[in-house]
């Protein structure tokens, strides 16, 4: 199945968060492929029978903790440049870099007590033994909520490198860490990905582990002789706290219809959900079903954007890279289904064995379902607004949201095109993604929804 060419025009010409298009940005980049350490650009798509492109970059000498980078798109070119970008984020980031200070969270307070980002507001694993007192490395970035300088913890920034003085956090991690063409295409990219994680955990616990618990404690009343009926028929999210709607796929416009159409042509059965909260954002969620095969039985692909086809395309193609890159074996932090004693935060990435069990909260069909284009879309508008737009808005509505910090850290590498910076936005949830700690928002719905299902 080929893509038509009039609908990758249309899709192209809606990129709400690019300024650069496609083939410029590979042209600009591939000269810088060496300097990144890429060797190689890998066409895995035939790997899997879906046929959505699926790249790969490889990086031998990577001081990542992986050395394989995939990228998707709905072309080939899109694909490659989603390799090369996701590379040279990970390049920049892994570089050593001299800390604008070295100081303890008590020094920085006496001194000016909103000048910095506290360990502890970042919602990464806190390290124990690590207090006030003692020193760390400080990066400095700028709070675009104020429009102020703001020191922030190195290990919060940086990834894979080892260069931050003591660590403060049990890891290091990718989330809000973003390329793009310019300083403001890597911010949005940023922003969208720090909220994507923010949507899939709200989704996630309340939509799928709440219910879960629910039904287990009703299997053991019920195996105790209660009242319980022992279903599991509410792993999906009913009542008031019910966070995901399911998209009906047969709504889609024509450029998403079609990649949706190559999953159900090579008999892979999909679902996607839309997941987002509040705001200018859509965010979707796509997953794929596979009963049986030797590769993990379920897959799944988020995109998140100011334009709600580009959320659902990019849901697509990711749920396409999951499979290939899957099926390819060439990532290292690829955790077995039956290893164990993987740390919660591995487990994102972690296969599940062939055969799907109780039915996943994302394939049990949503208590609301919604067509393509009940889904607002100010990004349709006559005139396309470059990326900074977009920007000022997304920290507007966040700010209104109780979350006034928005943070960048410029981690950009002289010499390439490439602009790459870290968004850290205090408050916004990535348990989703890291299994490890929860912040303040996610505990209060949980605790409401809990409460509205007693």
């Amino acid at each position: 199945m080929t893509t038509d060419s009039a609908n990758v025009d249309v899709w192209s010409a809606r990129a709400a968060d690019r300024e650069v298009d496609t083939a410029d940005t590979l042209h600009r980049m591939v000269p810088h492929l060496s300097a990144v350490g890429i060797t190689r650009l890998g066409d895995i798509t035939g790997l899997d029978r879906v046929g959505i492109p699926v790249f790969q970059a490889i990086c031998p000498r990577s001081r990542d903790t992986i050395s394989v980078y995939s990228g998707k798109g709905v072309t080939a070119d899109a694909a490659r440049v989603s390799a090369v970008m996701e590379a040279t984020e990970r390049f920049c980031a892994t570089q050593d870099r001299a800390p604008a200070r070295v100081a303890s969270v008590a020094e920085l307070r006496r001194e000016d007590p909103a000048g910095f980002l506290r360990p502890e507001d970042h919602l990464l694993p806190l390290r124990p033994g690590i207090d006030d007192d003692t020193p760390l490395h400080w990066l400095r970035g700028t709070d675009l909520g104020i429009g102020a300088q703001v020191l922030v913890p190195q290990q919060a920034v940086t990834h894979g490198a080892d260069g931050y003085g003591t660590a403060c956090y049990r890891i290091t991690s990718t989330n809000g860490l973003a390329a793009g063409n310019t300083h403001d295409e890597a911010v949005l990219h940023g922003l969208c990905e720090v909220i994507e994680r923010d949507d899939w955990t709200f989704a996630d616990a309340i939509g799928n582990q709440l219910p879960k618990l629910r039904a287990r404690r009703r299997r053991r009343a019920s195996d105790d002789g209660g009242a319980g009926d022992g279903g599991v028929d509410d792993c999906g999210v009913t009542g008031p706290g019910a966070t995901y709607r399911q998209l009906r796929i047969d709504t889609l416009p024509p450029i998403a219809a079609e990649l949706a159409g190559r999953f159900s042509a090579a008999g892979i059965g999909l679902t996607m959900h839309v997941i987002s909260r509040a705001g200018s954002l859509t965010t979707v969620l796509a997953t794929s079903v596979n009963d049986g095969w030797e590769g993990s039985g379920r897959y799944i692909g988020l995109g998140t954007s100011p334009d709600p086809l580009l959320a659902v395309t990019r849901s697509l193609t990711e749920l396409a890279q999951s499979r290939a890159g899957d099926i390819s074996a060439t990532r290292e932090d690829l955790t077995a289904a039956d290893e164990h004693d993987a740390q919660p935060w591995d487990r994102h990435i972690r296969r599940t064995t062939g055969t799907v069990g109780d039915q996943p909260w994302d394939r049990t069909g949503a208590e609301e379902m919604i067509s393509f284009d009940s889904l607002a879309d100010e990004s349709a508008a006559a005139e396309r607004r470059p990326p900074g737009h977009w920007v000022r808005q997304i920290v507007g509505q966040l700010g209104s949201h109780g979350m006034r910090r928005v943070i960048v850290v410029d981690l950009s590498v002289d010499g390439l095109p490439a602009k790459v910076v870290r968004v850290i936005v205090p408050g916004l949830e990535s348990w989703a993604a890291h299994r490890s700690r929860i912040g303040h928002r996610l505990l209060t719905a949980w605790n409401a929804a809990v409460e509205d299902g007693e």
